[in-house]
């Protein structure tokens, strides 16, 4: 497991109101050959360190189906059966945890600017298109 539990997220509690993050992790890797003449173990420890403090903002893309889609995508998801609670990584974070909404990352760390400049730099890259089905065949 990567996370040693240093990491904390925010939450509506009274006790943590901030959030940090691991800045050093250490593991040990294994090397050995098939016939085991060489079988040696080694610490890593790596450090990690800021090299900016900006702030940035990612844009998500949101998919918005129809009710039944969207009941059908619940019943999935919440289905503790397939997914059992305790399998689930960072269950009350945001980033991770079970989704609710059926999003994805279009682009991370963008400086921040008003939101009328990402609209207006995406109604000149995207745009809405009709997909029409025909019949396949040889025509001759």
């Amino acid at each position: 497991m990567f996370d040693t539990g240093t990491t904390t997220f925010d939450f509506d509690n009274i006790d943590i109101n901030e959030t940090t993050f691991e800045h050093t992790y250490s593991f040990v890797a294994r090397v050995f050959s098939t016939d085991l003449q060489v079988d040696t173990y080694k610490k890593f420890t790596i450090t990690v360190t800021a090299d900016s403090n900006k702030p940035y903002e990612n844009v998500f893309a949101r998919a918005l189906p129809v009710r039944a889609q969207r009941d059908i995508y619940a019943e999935l998801i919440q289905n503790t059966d397939d997914i059992p609670a305790e399998d689930i990584y960072r269950a009350s974070d945001f980033s991770f945890g079970i989704q609710n909404d059926l999003r994805f990352l279009l682009q991370g760390g963008l400086q921040p600017v008003p939101d009328t400049d990402y609209i207006e730099a995406m109604s000149k890259n995207f745009y809405n298109n009709t997909l029409r089905r025909q019949r396949f065949g040889l025509h001759g």
